[in-house]
Order: C-alpha cells, then sequence, then structure tokens
C-alpha cells in the first residue's frame, strides 16, 4: 500500500510528510450490544414469483449477451479519444447484432498500480453489471451503483466482483470504470476544463436511468456508493447540479468532500503542457497516452471547484445544506492509515516525534494524544493519529452535516482479522510482529468482492460479510439500513453520534457511542486546517 494516490492530504506537499504519522487511539467508548440477526434481507425481501435471468438484454444501443448475473464491459459513453480527449463524456454509439460482455473491459489509461501486469487505453468507459440469478416477475429491484477508489490516478472495476452483494442482497450492482489522472484533471486557463472523471461518473448514471430497467433494476431507486477516492465522488455528486435526480441514497465509504482550486489545477496543467513542448490543445491532443502518462508523473489528481460542474467546495456546500437531500451512510475502517505507516519503519521514538512535529503547534498536543506507551509498535501510533487526523474525525464531521438535513447512518469497520491487502500478487510484507488492522480498503471484500486481498474470507469473515451485505441491502431497497432481522442502526446525529462497528467475533456487531473520544476528535477539530484527506 501507498501514500500517495489512496488518500494524501489535500493540502498537498506537507501530506508526504506527515503522512508517515498516523496513531488510533485505543480509549474504551460507551457501547450497547446490537443483537446481530441472521441475513434476511434477501429473504424477506425476495417474496413473490421469480423468473430466470436470460443471457441476453436490450439496452438503447444495442443487444448485449452475458451470463445472466453479470454483463462486462458494456460501454455507456464513447470513447474519450482523439478529438474527445478532454471533453465531456458523449453518448456511446449503437451496434447492430449482439455485442459480446463477457470478458472484462480495457483498463483507463493510469501509471503503475498495485496490479501491475494490464494494458491500458483511454478507449475505457465502460460499466459492469451485476444481478440474481433470478429476478421478480413482477416489480424492479434496487441499483447499487459503486465507484472504485485508487486516489483518481489508478483503478479499475476488474479489481471487483459484485455477483455476491447482488445475489446475497437481491438488487443490482453496477460498477463503472471513469477517466483518471491526467485525462480527467488536465485543467489549463484557455483549454481543458478538468473534472472529466466527475462527468464520465454523471454519464454512467444516466445510462443507469436509461437502461437498468432492461436488467431489472429499479431507475427509481438508485444508491450512488463509493469508497476512498470513490467516496470522495460521491460527496462531489451530492452537491453537483448536474447530478441531481440520478441517484436516490448515497453511501461514502473512507472518503470525503474535495475542495480543490481552480488555479492550482491550472498551475498543474501549464506544467504537464510545458513539459510536452504544447501551447494548445491540437499539439496536447496529439500527443500519445503515454506521453500524457509520463508528462502527468506522480502527481496527485481529483476535481476542482468553481465551475458549473462543482460550483461550491463540497464540504462547503455540505455544511451550509446545499446538496441533494437523500439518505446517506458514510464510514470508515478502525485502522485506515495504519498500513501506510509501515514505509517509514524502523520507527522510533525521535522519528516519531520528528514525524508528528510537520504539525506545528499541535504538535505538542498530538505527542501528548498518542503517547508511543500507549501502542504496541511506533507505526501503530503514526498510523492511529494520521486516521483520526485524516479520515476518521473528518468523516464524523461530515456525517454531523449532512445529519443535520437527511438521515445519516455512520459505521466503523473493526475486524483487524481482515486478509492481508496484495500488490502484484502478493500480500504486501510487513515488518516482523505487525499488522495492517483493519485498514483502508479492508472492508471490501466483504462487500463488493474486492481481489486485492491475499485469500478467501473465513467462516466468520464471510458471517460477517453476509450481515453487511444485508444492512447495505436495506439502505439501497429503503432508506434505512436497519430493516429485515439486521442489527439495530440508529441515526446518526450531532448530539447521539452513535455508530455501528462490524467486526468478527463475540462482540460482532454492535453500537458504538461517542466514537469521536476513540478517535481523539477533540484534538483534531480544534485543528481544522490540519485534519483533511484525499482519496
Amino acid at each position: 500500500m501507498r501514500i500517495t494516490g489512496r488518500i494524501a492530504r489535500r493540502t498537498g506537499a506537507a501530506a508526504a510528510a506527515l503522512l508517515a504519522a498516523t496513531l488510533v487511539a485505543a480509549s474504551t467508548a460507551t457501547s450497547t450490544a446490537a443483537t446481530a440477526q441472521p441475513v434476511a434481507a434477501q429473504s424477506a425481501a425476495k417474496g413473490g414469483p421469480t423468473v430466470a435471468a436470460p443471457a441476453t438484454v436490450t439496452t438503447d444501443t444495442g443487444a448485449l449477451h452475458g451470463a445472466p448475473e453479470r454483463f462486462l464491459g458494456v460501454p455507456y459513453a464513447a470513447p474519450p479519444v482523439g478529438g474527445l480527449r478532454w471533453k465531456s463524456s458523449q453518448p456511446a454509439a449503437s451496434w447492430r447484432g449482439i455485442r459480446e460482455a463477457t470478458q472484462p473491459a480495457a483498463v483507463c489509461a493510469q501509471n503503475a498500480s498495485p496490479e501491475g501486469g494490464d494494458v491500458f487505453n483511454e478507449d475505457c468507459l465502460t460499466l459492469d453489471v451485476y444481478r440474481p440469478a433470478r429476478l421478480p416477475k413482477h416489480g424492479k429491484l434496487p441499483v447499487m451503483v459503486f465507484v472504485h477508489g485508487g486516489g483518481f490516478t489508478t483503478g479499475r472495476t476488474a479489481n471487483y466482483d459484485g455477483a455476491r452483494m447482488a445475489e446475497a442482497g437481491n438488487m443490482i450492482v453496477v460498477m463503472p470504470q471513469y477517466r483518471l489522472g491526467a485525462f480527467s484533471a488536465l485543467t489549463l486557463k484557455d483549454g481543458p476544463q478538468g473534472n472529466f472523471g466527475l462527468a464520465d461518473q454523471q454519464a454512467a448514471l444516466r445510462w443507469v436511468q436509461r437502461n437498468i430497467a432492461s436488467f431489472g433494476g429499479d431507475r427509481g431507486n438508485v444508491t450512488l456508493s463509493g469508497e476512498s477516492a470513490g467516496g470522495m465522488s460521491v460527496c462531489a455528486q451530492l452537491v453537483s447540479p448536474a447530478a441531481k435526480g440520478l441517484f436516490h441514497k448515497a453511501v461514502i465509504q473512507s472518503g470525503g468532500c474535495t475542495d480543490g482550486v481552480r488555479t492550482e489545477a491550472e498551475k498543474t496543467g501549464a506544467a504537464v503542457a510545458k513539459s510536452l513542448n504544447c501551447t494548445d490543445e491540437a499539439c496536447l491532443r496529439g500527443k500519445s497516452a503515454q506521453e500524457i502518462l509520463t508528462a502527468w508523473g506522480p502527481r496527485g489528481a481529483g476535481f476542482h471547484t468553481g465551475g458549473a460542474d462543482l460550483p461550491l467546495d463540497p464540504a462547503q456546500a455540505v455544511a451550509e445544506g446545499r446538496h441533494h437531500r437523500v439518505p446517506v451512510v458514510i464510514g470508515n475502517t478502525r485502522d485506515e492509515m495504519r498500513g501506510f505507516m509501515f514505509g517509514a519503519y524502523p520507527l522510533n521514538q525521535q522519528k516519531y516525534e520528528a514525524a508528528v512535529a510537520d504539525l506545528g503547534k499541535a504538535a505538542p498536543r498530538a505527542l501528548a494524544a498518542y503517547p508511543l506507551k500507549n501502542y504496541e509498535y511506533p507505526e501503530y501510533a503514526l498510523g492511529a493519529l494520521q486516521t483520526d487526523r485524516l479520515v476518521a474525525c473528518p468523516s464524523r464531521t461530515l456525517a454531523a452535516s449532512l445529519a443535520a438535513t437527511t438521515p445519516t447512518y455512520f459505521f466503523e469497520f473493526a475486524d483487524r482479522t481482515a486478509p492481508a491487502f496484495t500488490s502484484l500478487g502478493a500480500p504486501v510484507p510487513l515488518p516482523p510482529g505487525r499488522s495492517g488492522g483493519a485498514y483502508h480498503t479492508a472492508e471490501l471484500q466483504y462487500l463488493v468482492g474486492y481481489k486485492l486481498t491475499a485469500g478467501p474470507l473465513d467462516a466468520e469473515q464471510r458471517q460477517l460479510s453476509d450481515r453487511m451485505i444485508a444492512h447495505w441491502a436495506s439502505f439501497a431497497r429503503t432508506g434505512t439500513p436497519s430493516t429485515y432481522g439486521t442489527a439495530n442502526w440508529p441515526r446518526y446525529t450531532a448530539g447521539s453520534k452513535q455508530v455501528l462497528e462490524f467486526r468478527t467475533g463475540a462482540r460482532g456487531i454492535r453500537t458504538v457511542g461517542d466514537t469521536d473520544r476513540r478517535h481523539q476528535c477533540w484534538l483534531w477539530d480544534s485543528a481544522t486546517s490540519l485534519n483533511s484527506f484525499g482519496g
């Protein structure tokens, strides 16, 4: 796992230094056990006659043949190549006959990623559709659109398998790809305007509105979900005028709200154009994808504000209640940043204090709040500090803002036995005796079949997965994530701050009160310039 690209401070340069420091507070939270029932969301929602899902469906651009339960690589927009590079998404062309939808699509152009070995292509605006083997004879199923993460620079739908969520949750699962890195973010004063990945996601949502009924889905009951950069995308769509009416519920996993500034995006764009010896769009469009990737290099990417598609900083817009009023589930993993800290190994007291010193005036309070004596290893302390500062506390601030105007539910994934993250097909090596804990992305295998993990879920983990899917399915179906026999999941409010915790073992799924104390939010809420993060 790496810091840059997946999770980075929105303040940029200072991120790398202090993203080598994160601590998870081990304070005890007041809790009440929530009795977790066996999964029942599926059976309760599957009442009534069903029919076998056909292997062929017809969309507004042509017929598709897939497996009955999955259709892969379905075009939702025209290839953004040639004159369409750095243009808003255009409609996909129609085709004659039946198009095969049984193989993963090309991966969007990107620099090196944990998967490796793939051929990248700008012609990548496709989506995958998963559904149950049997569909209701009468009525339609709720739809879950999942946006992948990867820091807006890497990622692909082939890393996920939505079949289990679709079957167990009795819903339609849609996973779109979208432009990444320079192909999404390039912005020039008199040229490309950036935010093309945001437009791609909206094009995918419009495709859902036009076509999901052909797959058995309900266009009037769409949940937009995402993790990391995908979660940040969901927040952006919550405030984008162009996304109004395209979804009816939202799930933000390990993500927050972006606040990129257009002037900074233009500076980056100018530097990239200069490195390519280009002074106009025609020159830039004449460069190969590899030349663009090389010129962009390790720069991050994301969305910027100030245009018609994203006129306001999403965090500000949400705080002011200027967002689409839909129910929201939001949450994080218990140890979001721990896995990123092992790059600083071996860490000792001196190095730890030096890393925390980058916090400036907040450093003494941070050292007092996260003393090394409270942690098994220094990296755990560093990981906890950064988890709280960059993810856990900002997420709670966002949740409180949302809760003021719309039903909001908060979760924390705390299974520290989760299968390890993998890179290039092998578990990421950790220092002796260390564990990544409930690391960033750890919950994805339990929900959307994330493939970058070492090994299958064991029996207890699979049971937890079943229960989590039941909650997500309940939310997608009704807007309330605790129906059909699942554990009680109370609404999150600025006053109660009730969080549903997911873990294996005897403690299982339970409601935890005031996790602000667990995550030392008293410190980070008073240092607002220090506690923001990106995808």
